[in-house]
């Protein structure tokens, strides 16, 4: 059985699924009926922690552990690990105490605008080729992106104060009423 730490549907054919476990990638082209191992170059004993696939050229497919991202862009057949400027800058983890600069946390692809990535607390402009810690005006760092499939202008995502949402694909952000305690990581239905 599987250990599921991460799963992507392509949002153009149902039937394309990957699921990521700790160490492995495997991939579905039947809607989950059959799965074959996928190589990816992730360290021994790595979970792949998100996967997104990007709504304009789902070839274009997007793993991230804990200590990087690989991009594919031919289904899953080859990996490039892209993590220049990812670590730059560390960032501070409240709960924790203390400052982490090696993680990657949920990816997401601007449905309108695919050559920028959200990976954690970092965002590429540039389809992942370089990253840049990606901070709100008032310092705060955005964790979590989620885009709404039926509008990609709107998207709500993650400080690790309060929910943020944008009204222009995550060009400006605006906090929420709703404040959390914690709030990183929380997963927006």
């Amino acid at each position: 059985g599987f250990n599921v730490s991460a799963l992507a549907i392509d949002p153009r054919n149902a039937d394309v699924v990957y699921v990521g476990e700790t160490g492995k990638l495997f991939k579905s082209t039947d809607g989950g009926g059959q799965w074959r191992q996928v190589p990816i170059p992730v360290p021994a004993g790595a979970a792949i922690r998100s996967l997104a696939i990007d709504p304009a050229t789902p070839s274009i497919v997007y793993a991230a552990y804990a200590h990087g991202v690989f991009k594919s862009i031919d289904a899953g057949h080859t990996w490039r690990r892209t993590v220049r400027g990812l670590f730059n800058q560390p960032w501070h983890e409240p709960r924790l105490h203390r400052l982490i600069e090696g993680y990657v946390g949920n990816l997401a692809v601007d449905p309108s605008r695919s050559s920028t990535v959200f990976a954690g607390p970092s965002r590429s402009l540039d389809g992942g080729r370089t990253w840049r810690r990606f901070v709100l005006p008032n310092g705060d760092a955005v964790g979590q992106v989620v885009f709404a499939p039926s509008d990609p202008s709107i998207a709500l995502g993650t400080t690790d104060k309060a929910l943020v949402r944008s009204e222009d694909g995550g060009r400006t952000w605006q906090p929420l009423a709703l404040a959390l305690s914690g709030a990183y990581g929380f997963a927006a239905a």
